[in-house]
């Protein structure tokens, strides 16, 4: 039996800005590190046997987010986007 005590913790940080370039909002949301993130977390920390993540998707749900889930409950339309760096700068996204 695999006990998990590894506590990740993440978080997503979402900056509006203007036309300009301007910041006119921030908002940082909580994220659930998921089994699947830690193991890749771990594979990356022990030989980077895996690949660096390539995409980013958003989603939304009713369903509370559970650390063995592996796919999004609702994916938002028009969100997975390459990751270029350790910043994502989506545009043009409506919800």
């Amino acid at each position: 039996m695999l006990k998990d005590n590894i506590k990740m913790t993440g978080e997503l940080k979402l900056t509006l800005t203007n036309e300009k370039g301007d910041v006119t909002k921030e908002v940082i949301i909580p994220n659930t590190v998921v089994t699947v993130g830690k193991n890749f977390i771990a594979s990356r920390m022990k030989n980077a046997t895996a690949t660096a993540m390539s995409h980013m998707e958003l989603g939304t749900g009713t369903t509370g987010a559970v650390v063995g889930n592996t796919t999004l409950e609702t994916i938002i339309a028009s969100s997975r986007t390459a990751l270029t760096s350790t910043r994502l700068r989506l545009t043009a996204l409506h919800m």
